[in-house]
């Protein structure tokens, strides 16, 4: 009888244990959006009043992208412009009930990489402060408090395209070789981002937190991502493979016309020759895949793509393909929309190809 009784008791406190594993886990209704596959189809945006014009073409989601709300040099003051703007634009998205994506491009030690690639003399210095680094997790700490309580907010980007390989030395080398310049330098992304993660979890503990590889979170570069500490990360990929292709008016004054699907290319990141069809963009997203598949099969956000459209035939076709196999990955996205070269209101034929991708979203 003391056998049995002792039998039932261990039972007992083993259920008991796998209850308190499960209760471990808090049910996070924001995260489950993520982990629906493929259902967050939208753009990006930097006002609120575009907000309006999309939601009616089938966007269930925008990931504001703008400037950090402190500034980048000492004494790191808050930006009560910005403030105001991201209020506004969380408050556009929540009266439209789109779902959005709080995104830094700037803030303490760190300077928007756009810009930083157009005015030499600025510099970014983050990733060589330990100071500027916990300045900027604190930050992001005091955006989770304001916003954590709206369901609409859903993400929290932690920094648009790192690039601290850019920043020790590696610009333009493979992953590898950026992952070498970045430990000589004693930078650990990993580390960093799991840092962050922390402090913003001490101010709110369920929005999910978005992480984007190194070199402008370009796919290849999924091949040195880690995971971070967290239980409610996403990852971050922006698809702008080619750049022959994408971004042929950046180019120079006179842009060479690659059209899409045309012949062959040289594709450097990956140093071999490839037919630029349909079978290009599979090889391009491979390491973001494979990421995926060796760590649990995190959620993927494809937080920016797109090209510039008048200056790049075929792009119709270029998105179609693109978004399909988002699609049949379970992959989440967000266009990239701006006035100039990045618009595609103007662009019949690209817009009927977004729209019709973004109504097979699944999250209202």
């Amino acid at each position: 009888m003391k056998r049995l009784l002792s039998l039932v008791c261990c039972l007992a406190l083993l259920v008991a244990l796998a209850s308190g594993c499960a209760a471990g886990q808090p049910d996070n209704p924001k995260y489950a959006l993520w982990q629906r596959p493929g259902a967050l189809r939208g753009l990006n945006q930097s006002t609120p009043t575009m907000v309006d014009v999309f939601k009616p073409l089938g966007i269930n989601l925008v990931q504001f992208s703008t400037p950090g709300i402190w500034q980048r040099q000492p004494p790191y003051t808050q930006n009560d412009d910005v403030l105001a703007l991201l209020d506004q634009m969380v408050k556009a998205a929540s009266d439209q009930q789109i779902y959005c994506v709080i995104a830094m491009r700037s803030g303490p030690g760190l300077e928007d990489v756009y810009e930083a690639g157009l005015h030499k003399d600025v510099r970014t210095t983050i990733w060589g402060s330990p100071a500027e680094i916990k300045k900027y997790g604190e930050m992001w700490a005091l955006i989770a408090a304001r916003y954590k309580d709206n369901p609409r907010v859903i993400g929290y980007n932690l920094l648009v395209e790192p690039t601290a390989d850019r920043w020790a030395g590696a610009e333009g080398g493979t992953p590898e070789e950026g992952q070498r310049a970045m430990e000589q330098k004693g930078i650990d992304w990993q580390a960093i981002a799991s840092g962050w993660a922390k402090q913003i979890r001490a101010a709110d503990p369920l929005t999910p937190i978005i992480v984007g590889a190194q070199s402008w979170a370009t796919p290849t570069f999924f091949r040195i991502l880690k995971p971070i500490d967290d239980p409610f990360a996403v990852y971050d990929v922006h698809q702008y493979e080619p750049h022959a292709y994408t971004h042929q008016l950046s180019q120079g004054d006179d842009p060479a016309i690659v059209p899409y699907p045309g012949t062959s290319l040289h594709y450097w990141r990956l140093d071999k020759a490839m037919p630029f069809d349909q079978s290009f963009l599979p090889a391009v997203l491979q390491d973001v895949r494979d990421f995926q598949q060796r760590n649990g099969n995190p959620p993927i956000f494809v937080g920016e793509y797109g090209a510039e459209y008048k200056y790049a035939p075929g792009s119709d076709q270029f998105i179609a393909d693109q978004t399909a196999l988002f699609a049949q990955y379970g992959w989440h996205s967000a266009v990239w929309y701006s006035s100039g070269p990045f618009s595609f209101i103007d662009q019949p034929a690209v817009l009927d190809v977004l729209k019709n991708y973004w109504k097979g979203g699944g999250a209202s």
